[in-house]
């Protein structure tokens, strides 16, 4: 009787070379790569100028995920994959950690079902165990072709679902969460393709890697569902915090309009009062009384006023509250295009930028106290600071900056750079405690269809 190989064979009596095989194998690191590469193009932006190093960088990746290959040891190579990917990703694009582990989740997760899928589906088809399919050159081309098929096809549809959420953050509990997930399912699966590894009934092993699968699934949409939730958490309190700063905004306005009313109907009395003066050469009383004047009619028209009306809102508002707090406040503006920036994006900059620079202050004495504002536009990039003065102690949480004061959450440099970081701009803090000075930095790469000045 012949043996379950022998019958491979015969059934499939195709003799494939040593080089057709490498390439075939090759081809699953030149889809991981290639489908990689032109999702982090459509989704990020560059770092570099230089085009040549992109292709560069992968093509580096795909021949060392080659030579990683040659090792067979399955563990290996998908914990190559995970960091190499990564490392691509953060290095090569503007994204943060939590961006990149979003988009190369996916990645992983297909290659680690892909392999196991691959083998089974022509193991059970023809009956053999995964050791026969393994040595079998035929049943080897077929797991490649299925192999790339299968990644190519699931690529297809979660690149499809990242980009239609691709706004969802993880928080660090949740990454935790599915690296432990995923780690748990590695080597459970490789214990498993050990354990029958000649064994003919490998149906209930592909049961099995569908349930991982599923649970994968139902995971990957409650953290979803979680994160969205928490998203239009933030995006509510944000509506608030605009509504408020426009209620302010208005109420200040019917303030002085009322103020105008009185001025304008006492001015007769005003104007008359200082030509009395100034017929009596009483220089010495009018001039005061003038000067006392011409303020009161300068307070009416005071305010920061710019081509975007929510940020004249936000900045007159706050410009208020610092003068309240005896904040001395310097400006070096630009009239800026902002017009990319959403309404409410707007007031999370701005309005914790101000805040933050606010509360700092007045951990000093009042003499101390002053904010110093720049924003330009320099080529096709915008350029926002905030300096001001605080006390010089830090509340550092790794690299992380937290607000000094037990009642305050400390969310407002968070909120900072996540919305900066939506527009693919950078958010830096340059804290000087020896100056007593903190100094926030943004930069905003401006879209092609806005204009740029010369």
């Amino acid at each position: 009787t012949a043996s379950p190989m022998l019958c491979c064979e015969e059934v499939f009596p195709m003799t494939i070379s040593p080089v057709l095989m490498f390439l075939l194998q090759s081809s699953i690191a030149v889809s991981i790569y290639l489908v990689a590469w032109h999702y982090d193009a459509h989704c990020f932006t560059p770092r570099f100028q230089q085009q040549f190093l992109y292709p560069a960088a992968f093509v580096s990746a795909m021949v060392l995920m080659r030579a990683v290959n040659l090792l067979d040891i399955p563990l290996l190579n998908l914990l190559y994959t995970t960091v190499s990917l990564f490392v691509l990703c953060l290095a090569l694009y503007r994204c943060n950690f939590q961006q990149a582990f979003v988009r190369v989740m996916p990645y992983v997760l297909v290659c680690l079902f892909c392999d196991p899928f691959s083998i089974l589906l022509p193991a059970i088809l023809s009956h053999h165990s995964i050791a026969e399919v393994q040595q079998s050159n035929t049943l080897s081309l077929l797991c490649c072709s299925i192999n790339v098929l299968l990644f190519l096809f699931a690529c297809q549809i979660f690149t499809m679902l990242t980009l239609r959420y691709k706004a969802v953050t993880l928080s660090l509990q949740k990454i935790c969460f599915l690296i432990g997930l995923i780690v748990g399912e590695v080597f459970a699966l490789e214990a498993m393709m050990q354990m029958m590894e000649d064994s003919t009934d490998t149906i209930w092993l592909l049961l099995a890697i569908t349930g991982f699968l599923c649970v994968d699934i139902y995971a990957a949409f409650v953290i979803y569902q979680d994160s969205r939730i928490q998203q239009e958490k933030t995006a509510l309190e944000l509506a608030k915090k605009q509504n408020k700063i426009q209620l302010d905004y208005y109420r200040t306005l019917g303030k002085n309009y009322q103020d105008s009313r009185i001025l304008l109907h006492d001015m007769k009395k005003h104007l008359a009062v200082v030509e009395g003066l100034l017929q009596q050469e009483n220089a010495t009383a009018a001039q005061p009384y003038f000067q006392e004047l011409y303020q009161n009619v300068n307070n009416l028209f005071q305010g920061f006023h710019c081509t975007n009306p929510i940020l004249s809102i936000v900045m007159g508002q706050k410009i208020s509250e610092a003068e309240e707090a005896d904040i001395h406040i310097s400006t070096d503006i630009e009239d800026l295009p902002l017009e990319f920036l959403e309404d409410c994006d707007i007031t999370a900059i701005f309005s914790n930028l101000w805040d933050n620079a606010i509360a700092a202050n007045c951990t000093v004495p009042p003499e101390q106290r002053r904010i110093h504002i720049q924003m330009h536009q320099i080529n096709h990039f915008v350029t926002i600071a905030f300096a001001n003065q605080f006390n010089g102690i830090l509340n550092r949480c790794g690299t992380e900056l937290h607000s000094t004061k037990p009642d305050h959450t400390g969310i407002g440099l968070t909120s900072i750079r996540s919305t900066v970081e939506k527009y693919d701009g950078i958010f830096q803090v340059k804290p000087r405690p020896e100056a007593h000075t903190f100094t926030a930095q943004i930069t905003l790469p401006i879209p092609e269809p806005c204009p740029v000045r010369a």
